[in-house]
């Protein structure tokens, strides 16, 4: 199967928990606030609308270039990760860092097919940059829509770089590290 789903139900609930993490930098989209004692449901939607297809897509691509590698691929919201978003998000931090999923593997594979696992995500995020990238330089964006793929472009930019610095558990040390092993 490609999908379950419990991938399906976890990539929901990363959606719906990012939205919620990121809702007050998102409000202003909101021609008016949806609020039921406090909470913005429409400031989580619209936080959601921004931030979690670069999110889930470059979850869902490590997933499928693994699967079309011979390999198994689980998608699973990291409810830690997750947990860890929120309460930065309550403690009012200015920067908020928190690994809200990933991918398992099973199998055996080459370096080369773990390097190439390991880029396709980032290079999902720069395909979601460039796209609105573009799209923002013809000019034919209305103002109501500029912001959102204004924001939507750099939250993807953000995701490619960061993920890309060869930090040891991120997508750029994965790809580096079975890149050199690869070719040395």
């Amino acid at each position: 199967m490609l999908i379950t789903i419990m991938e399906i139900f976890d990539m929901l609930v990363m959606a719906l928990a990012i939205g919620f993490i990121f809702s007050d930098y998102f409000g202003r989209f909101a021609k008016r606030r949806a609020n039921l004692r406090g909470f913005d449901w429409r400031g989580t939607v619209i936080a959601a609308l921004i931030t979690s297809p670069g999110i889930v897509l470059h979850e869902a691509m490590h997933k499928f270039v693994a699967i079309s590698q011979g390999l198994q691929a689980t998608f699973h919201a990291s409810y830690f990760g997750l947990m860890i978003g929120i309460i930065l998000k309550f403690a009012n931090f200015g920067f908020i860092f928190f690994i809200p999923g990933y991918v398992a593997t099973s199998g055996t594979g080459t370096n080369l097919q773990y390097a190439i696992i390991a880029i396709a995500g980032p290079l999902t995020n720069f395909a979601l940059w460039l796209m609105p990238h573009l799209y923002l330089k013809l000019g034919k964006v209305s103002r109501r829509w500029y912001g959102f793929w204004y924001v939507f472009k750099q939250i993807n930019l953000l995701l490619f770089v960061f993920n890309m610095l060869p930090i040891p558990g991120f997508d750029g040390f994965n790809f580096y590290y079975n890149m050199y092993k690869f070719l040395f």
